[in-house]
């Protein structure tokens, strides 16, 4: 049986995309990363990414809209996992201390495609 959904902050993905984007933002306050203000950024617009994307798939819109902004928050979670990495490889952070991030974002995307299977097939969507 489903369960309604009537606020965005009811919704699993929604709440477990703010709390791995704090966990990002926790991992950007390591000195290493000031060094690098671009790459920086370019982590935490894409962690921020995520959680908005799904967001503003949670309106008054088409079945096939929110699937591609739920696309889009899936796309942001590979962005921040790919930031993560690079990060281990610049030495700017070490496997502890990304604490299962980017795990986290893998979980959120799985999430995000059960969701985004979901719609189109229960509304007929191709693609």
């Amino acid at each position: 049986m489903a369960v309604a959904i009537k606020s965005l902050d009811d919704l699993r993905v929604y709440q477990e995309a703010l709390e791995a984007g704090e966990a990002v933002f926790a991992i950007l306050s390591h000195d290493r990363f000031r060094k690098d203000p671009r790459f920086c950024e370019l982590l935490a617009q894409a962690a921020a990414r995520v959680s908005a994307c799904i967001g503003d798939g949670f309106g008054p819109l088409s079945d096939r809209r929110v699937a591609e902004l739920l696309g889009d928050a899936r796309r942001a979670c590979a962005d921040v996992r790919a930031c993560l990495s690079i990060a281990r490889r610049r030495c700017y952070i070490t496997e502890e201390q990304s604490g299962g991030t980017g795990e986290r974002y893998e979980r959120i995307a799985r999430l995000l495609t059960h969701l985004i299977q979901e719609l189109r097939t229960s509304n007929g969507i191709k693609g």
